[in-house]
């Protein structure tokens, strides 16, 4: 079996888990005007505990504020917030949840431009003492998403526990990128709300340990399922039938069983929320199950979202007590029944809770936890073979984009590539389009094994986020820093060539951003039969496909 225990948070609300927790039922807001860059008025989830001011300061003994120095770009402020709750032993594996990492210093200018990720990544593992480290990047999923890879390490007797850290600042950065996409409030965000009109982003940092031993004190639960899919949709807005989160429900719960409650990922978009009740619909047609989001009462903290739901999960097995939704005044269409104004008290016999995330380009990840030692039908790992190479590697190698014009069209002829799904081609950046034309080659090359539900997609390598990122900060400082051209913000997170080959190539199994393991051992974090591994810069890319 594997546990999660000693939870520890940074957030806008609170920094403590029963605190946290406490405010969430109270239905308190952490929504305030950011301190460090001009927001425009818009209020966000700012943890000013870490802002360099004495009234703030005030919250932390000596030996904290000695690990916040204002030096530190934000992010490392963060963790250096987060590292002084945990023991000084730690395990010796960490996986790291982020989703732009330390985006301050591209903001910041200066050469040559840090690939954001894995600048913290390159902290974190220094910070945390660790031996071995996984950076896990799969936009807004990306938190629930290392819970899962650790918890199959431990399944599969690889490691015996490791520490998962899920940490993402306010930014400008992000701020303008939303904005540029329509997609943040202009008032505070409404969760599940029939009057609900956009996001506000938060900022947070939150550690587990996942462990084959169960604690002999302090909160826990068991990791008892999960299960992921790609929407393979839009890069940005997710299937509003909810076909593919519903399916990743699919995969997390046992067959005939209902969770006691659902935290949901609940951004408070028109879309997002009601894609989100859909699947909910679908994955348990007739029932009534308590929602809430906590981004009513802290904002979407992007990569520590998934950590954040997961500990707040743990409280909740442990009180029986739910939260109520934060920002609600009439209930959305589907949602009548499920969200509330109050703490709802769950019944005694409530051993389960489901949270869901789901994040640009149709990731969805669903994870299920419990109090119970008695094992649920599904449990266990998929992988635990390693998977042996299939076929030689495909390369898409040039800079000419009328040669990329003319690759595309020419897949396109021989029926390998789809006009519609490829129809955002000629917009792209040149690492999706690389990625995207490998991806196809391969495609054609392998022929009948090519099973697009049976395909898990990790990129590896390639040029990150180093190019994307200061392409865009740049073209919104030129154009007078009010909003960003949402063409080049999509192209900012790490996990997007793979999303746009997912949408390309019709590929529904999960996707993701991995970086610090061995390639034999990320391939151990697949849970299909075959994995698309992808490598793609801005001049070249590589595609290999493994079979397991």
């Amino acid at each position: 079996m594997t546990y999660l225990t000693s939870p520890a948070v940074v957030t806008p609300l609170a920094d403590t888990p029963d605190d946290f927790f406490q405010a969430l039922l109270e239905g308190r807001r952490g929504f305030s005007g950011p301190l460090h860059f001009e927001s425009h008025g818009r209020r966000l989830g700012v943890c000013h505990q870490i802002d360099d001011h004495e009234e703030f300061d005030e919250r932390y003994a000596e030996t904290e504020r000695s690990a916040l120095s204002p030096r530190c770009p934000r992010a490392h402020r963060l963790l250096n917030a987060l590292r002084v709750k945990l023991p000084k032993k730690l395990p010796q594996r960490l996986y790291l949840a982020t989703t732009v990492g330390d985006i301050d210093l591209v903001t910041a200018g200066g050469a040559p431009e840090p690939d954001s990720p894995q600048s913290l990544f390159a902290y974190a593992k220094e910070l945390f003492g660790a031996d071995e480290a996984l950076l896990v990047s799969s936009a807004c999923a990306s938190g629930q998403r290392a819970i899962c890879l650790a918890g199959d390490a431990v399944a599969r007797g690889e490691i015996d526990s490791a520490l998962v850290v899920g940490c993402d600042q306010c930014s400008e950065f992000m701020t303008s990128g939303f904005g540029s996409l329509s997609a943040l409030t202009d008032d505070l965000p409404k969760p599940y709300d029939a009057n609900r009109n956009g996001m506000a982003l938060g900022e947070a940092a939150a550690v587990v340990i996942v462990s084959r031993e169960k604690p002999a004190e302090g909160i826990f639960a068991r990791l008892a399922g999960y299960g992921e899919s790609c929407d393979a949709a839009h890069i940005t807005a997710p299937d509003a039938s909810g076909t593919w989160l519903a399916e990743a429900i699919r995969r997390a719960v046992p067959r005939e069983m209902t969770p006691s409650a659902v935290i949901g990922h609940g951004t408070g978009t028109i879309y997002n929320d009601q894609a989100e009740l859909n699947a909910l619909q679908i994955a348990f047609p007739g029932h009534r199950l308590p929602l809430f989001s906590l981004k009513g009462n802290i904002g979407h903290t992007l990569g520590a979202t998934g950590v954040l739901q997961t500990i707040v999960a743990m409280e909740i097995l442990r009180a029986r007590q739910f939260p109520p939704q934060a920002g609600l005044e009439t209930p959305a269409q589907g949602a009548e029944h499920a969200v509330a104004t109050t703490a709802r008290r769950l019944p005694s016999d409530a051993h389960t809770v489901l949270s869901l995330n789901a994040g640009f380009g149709g990731l969805n990840n669903a994870l299920l936890l419990t109090d119970q030692d008695i094992p649920l039908s599904k449990e266990g790992s998929v992988a635990k073979t390693l998977p042996r190479p299939q076929l030689l590697a495909v390369e898409a190698d040039t800079t000419s984009e009328e040669q990329l014009g003319a690759e595309r069209d020419a897949l396109i002829a021989r029926g390998v590539l789809s006009a519609e799904g490829s129809a955002d081609f000629r917009r792209a950046s040149l690492a999706v389009k690389h990625a995207i034309l490998a991806a196809a080659k391969l495609k054609e090359r392998v022929g009948n094994v090519w099973r697009p539900e049976e395909i898990t997609i990790i990129g590896s390598g390639g040029d990150g986020t180093r190019y994307s990122n200061p392409a865009y900060w740049q073209d919104y400082i030129t154009h007078g820093s009010r909003r960003g051209r949402g063409t080049l913000f999509v192209d900012t997170l790490a996990s997007i060539p793979l999303c746009e080959v997912a949408i390309a190539l019709q590929l529904h199994g999960a996707a993701g951003y991995l970086a610090g393991l061995s390639i034999e051992a990320l391939l151990r974090t697949s849970q299909t039969p075959y994995t698309l591994v992808l490598s793609a810069t801005s001049g070249h890319a590589e595609a290999w496909l493994y079979r397991g």
